[in-house]
Parts: structure tokens; sequence; C-alpha cells
């Protein structure tokens, strides 16, 4: 197969049997590949094979020639189906990659507000916050997996790792894959499946009614395809902050509604914290307000102790203040766990009890060395460490 390397940043408009009329927005170097993966059926070929030695678009070079294309195709009369971000490699690796989507979509409404955004991406970046708030505002989200997968569902489970936590849940498939065949997947490595991060914000309308029966009925789709893949918790992975306490009161609402039918299913929801709810909302802490207006019966919280700690609070005065409400932990740190130093784990993990807890869930927010490597140097530390348990399920 031929190898396609595609100009940068702005390519098309090309005719997809799939998309349409499709406009590329390439968001890597236009010289060779910029990807995490190397997956053997790519076009662009292998990652070695296409070192790029030019540098990544600038977020004004991008603006600068989507806004050119999109008027010389308006003063043509070429309508683009969809605007479409792909090309030499993952596009949520740009380091504007949020900005990015906000100028496109911005430009779209300009020029042709019928036209779709959609994404083409692995996923490997989607557990940062911003980079799923971005992809969250898009019209399409494509995230697929490599079949090589499997084999690294395989080496996590080497390593230690037990279970997996998902955060790509779209069109009924995690990872491009059907509920029943990511569960096959995930156990023939000798995994469990055990969470999935997944969510659906309120519009304007319904936050100013009070009227979520229209989300409600998403939810019971994806609550049941949650079910069908396996999963025992499903976690609200964000939040924008409302801007009043009628809004933060109809989401908490929402969550306990929620949470009602994940029970009646079997499963247990809960929130994750960023930093950015340790703000006020009117006189409120947003996360205390959270916490103390969600039913325990139908809500946990999915502590990310690292964003706590970026958010200038303890994770154990938290644990003291709503004791037995935490019932997952996010393990994380600045870089491999355990490696900086500012985050104090052996007093998380002395007061677990008292928080609740029953999952640790190892995310690694960047990566100082390969990320198969990185994983493995963060597992050891846990498993090292003389205050965490081997367990905390009972």
């Amino acid at each position: 197969m031929a190898t396609v390397i595609y100009p940068s940043p702005i390519f098309g408009p090309i005719h997809s049997r799939r998309l349409g009329i499709s406009l590329g927005i390439n968001l890597l170097p236009s010289d060779g590949k910029f990807c995490t993966f190397d997956c053997i059926y790519c076009e662009c070929g292998y990652n070695k094979d296409h070192r790029p030695t030019r540098k990544l678009p600038t977020r004004e070079e991008v603006r600068e020639a989507l806004e050119s294309r999109l008027k010389k195709m308006q003063e043509e009369g070429v309508i683009p189906n969809v605007l479409t971000f792909a090309g030499n490699g993952e596009p949520t690796a740009h380091p504007h990659f949020p900005e990015i989507i906000e100028d496109t979509l911005e430009l779209r409404n300009k020029y042709f507000p019928d036209a779709k955004v959609s994404v083409l991406s692995n996923s490997t970046f989607i557990h940062k916050p911003e980079v799923f708030a971005a992809l969250n505002k898009v019209d399409n989200k494509d995230g697929k997996c490599d079949a090589a997968y499997i084999t690294l569902l395989k080496n996590l489970a080497k390593m230690g790792y037990t279970s997996v936590e998902a955060a790509n849940y779209n069109n009924g498939k995690f990872y491009d894959r059907t509920p029943d065949q990511f569960k096959k997947d995930v156990e023939s490595a000798g995994l469990k499946v055990l969470s999935s991060h997944c969510t659906r914000g309120l519009s304007k309308e319904e936050l100013a009614s009070g009227d979520f029966s229209s989300s409600l009925q998403w939810w019971d789709q994806c609550i049941a395809d949650h079910k069908a893949a396996g999963m025992s918790y499903i976690v609200a992975p964000w939040m924008d902050v409302p801007k009043t306490l009628k809004e933060l009161d109809t989401y908490c609402a929402y969550y306990n509604e929620i949470g009602k039918r994940c029970k009646q299913q079997g499963m247990s929801f809960g929130y994750h914290n960023h930093a950015h709810e340790f703000q006020k909302v009117e006189d409120k802490v947003m996360y205390d307000y959270m916490i103390e207006h969600t039913n325990p019966e139908y809500v946990f919280f999915q502590m990310d102790v690292y964003w706590v700690v970026r958010g200038q609070n303890s994770p154990v005065d938290y644990f003291n203040k709503y004791p037995g409400r935490f019932k997952m932990f996010h393990i994380k740190d600045h870089r491999e766990i355990g490696q900086s130093g500012m985050v104090g784990f052996d007093a998380i993990f002395k007061n677990a009890k008292t928080a609740g807890v029953k999952h640790l869930v190892a995310e690694i927010e960047s990566y100082s060395m390969p990320v198969e490597k990185s994983v493995e140097v963060s597992l050891d530390y846990l498993l090292d460490a003389p205050f965490v348990k081997s367990s905390y399920a009972k």
C-alpha cells in the first residue's frame, strides 16, 4: 500500500463515501507522521519511517488557512458536508486542540452552518479534561482503537493491572466496539471491565426549565449499553461551572435521577472531579454543594486526588468531612505516580477506609517515558508502597 502524507493544515475538500464532501484539517506537520499509535493499516505508514522535521501548525495558522479555504469554497459554491480533523496522525496531540476546535466551530457557523465537524481520533488523550470537553462540542467523534490494543491489554494484565476504566462511549460503542465485543476483548486479555467515563451535559433550555427528560432518554440507552459491556460503574467526568446555584441544583437532581436508573440496572453512578469544582458558585463551594445535594444511595464520588491537591485542598479533609462518599479513587500524579512528591499518597491511603473507597484507578496525567513503561512504573510504585493494600473491594 502506498504511503500518503497529507498537506497541513488544510487539505481537500475530498469526496468521501462515508462523509460526503469533506474538508480536511490536519493539525500535524506536513512532512511526516506524528501519532501515538503505529497501526499496520495506516495509510501514513509507520512513525519511524516518516519522522517529521517541520513544526506543528500554530493555532493562528490553522484558523487563517481554514477561513481562507472556507471563503473560497463559498465563492465557488462548493458546500462541505463535514469539516474533518484527520491527516498525518493523532489530532488531539496538538497542544492547542481545544482552542482550534472553538475556532473551527466559529468559522463553520459563519460560512457553512449546516456542515458537521468530525474528529477522527485514536482516543489516546481523551482522559485529559480539556480534550474530552472539546470532543463533546463537535458533531461526530470517531474514536477508534487499533486491533493491537488487545495485546496492550494483555501486557497490562501481565504488569499486574486487574481491570479497566473506559473513556470512549460514543454512539452505542466503546472504542468502536459493540458492548459485547468490548467486554469480550477485555476479558480475553485477563482483565475485568470495571467502569466508564461518559456523560451528557444539560442544554441551556434544560437548565432554565429544570426539565431534563430528553437527556434521560439518552441515558436509558447509555445505561443499557454499559450493562451489556459488563460495567459496574458509570462516572460523569466533567461538568462546567454553573452560573447559579439554581443550575447547580438542577444538575444535582439530574445526577440523582441518573444514579437511580443505574441502581435499577445493578450499577452505580458517580462524579469525577477536576480542580474547577473547588470554585464557588454564588457563596457555595461547588464540590461541597454537589456532595451535600446528591443522594448517597444514587451518587458516589470518584475522587481524583491529584486535582484535589491542584485545587488547593486536602483529600483527607474531604474524607473526614464526607465519610463514605468516595467509592473510587483516581490515583494520579503530575507525571508517573509517586514521582513528583506533590501528592501525599501515604496519608490518602491511610485514610481510605474513612473515604469509603472500594476501587483504585491509576491515571497517568503525563508521560516522562514511553507510555507502556510509564504505566508499569506507576503500578510498581503502588504495588511496592507499604501503605497501599492489595485490595479495597471487601
